[in-house]
């Protein structure tokens, strides 16, 4: 009889001991959870600024290049071209002017 009250003893303490550790790691696996939720969250916000950030320089630049492309198109002009040739003083041969279009091919005009 005394080594059945041992047997049930001892697994009883293993019972005992498996709820206390199943408990246990619920309960940190609970807290890991929150934890990580808390911090992706937080994370996500960060990189969310960053995006938005980064968006705003991309349209910055966006605006510096089309007004660079505006005095690129103003100063290839012809009409400009002819003005500061007639006041040095120079002429045109047509025969002369090749046009080169979008750097892919040059025309003789």
């Amino acid at each position: 009889m005394a080594a059945n009250v041992r047997k049930n003893m001892k697994s009883r303490k293993k019972r005992i001991n498996f709820a206390a550790f199943s408990t246990v790691l619920f309960f940190i696996s609970t807290l890991l959870y929150l934890t990580s939720c808390l911090f992706l969250h937080q994370y996500n916000n960060i990189l969310t600024s960053k995006t938005q950030e980064l968006n705003r320089q991309i349209a910055e630049v966006q605006k510096q290049n089309d007004a660079i492309a505006v005095n690129i198109e103003e100063l290839a002009s012809v009409e400009r071209i002819n003005e500061i040739a007639a006041a040095d003083d120079i002429t045109h041969i047509q025969d002369n002017i090749i046009t080169i279009n979008d750097g892919d091919t040059a025309e003789e005009k």
